[in-house]
């Protein structure tokens, strides 16, 4: 394998001693450490977007789901109606309005005078 130094491109031997020196590669690295929160963004929502794609496929390998019927029963009660000396007035206190009546409307006074007499 003949060696570089006979390359007569002079950018080209100049690129190949970056190489070698490692200078090319921390130029690189300082690029990267630039711009790295984009491809950990990207990494984020192609891994979100996978993760929709096999839940989906999931849940459609699944089938539809058996939902049993619900069947209303009603039993009725047999509760015996029990009296006190008090139930008149329960009952006057739940029917018992707390609306209060229109307050009276004041007689109209047409001689009223707010200066003070001289």
């Amino acid at each position: 394998m003949p060696s570089y130094k006979f390359i007569t491109n002079p950018e080209a031997v100049a690129f190949i001693e970056k190489v070698k020196s490692g200078e090319y590669f921390r130029i690189i690295k300082t690029e990267f450490l630039k711009v790295k929160w984009f491809f950990v963004g990207a990494l984020i929502l192609l891994t979100l977007l996978l993760a929709i794609v096999v839940g989906k496929r999931l849940s459609e390998k699944a089938g539809p789901s058996y939902i049993p019927p619900i069947i209303e029963v009603t039993v009725p009660t047999q509760e015996t109606q029990k009296s006190s000396v008090f139930s008149a007035l329960k009952r006057k206190i739940q029917e018992f309005s707390a609306q209060l009546p229109d307050p009276a409307i004041p007689e109209l006074d047409n001689t009223l005078n707010l200066e003070q007499p001289i």
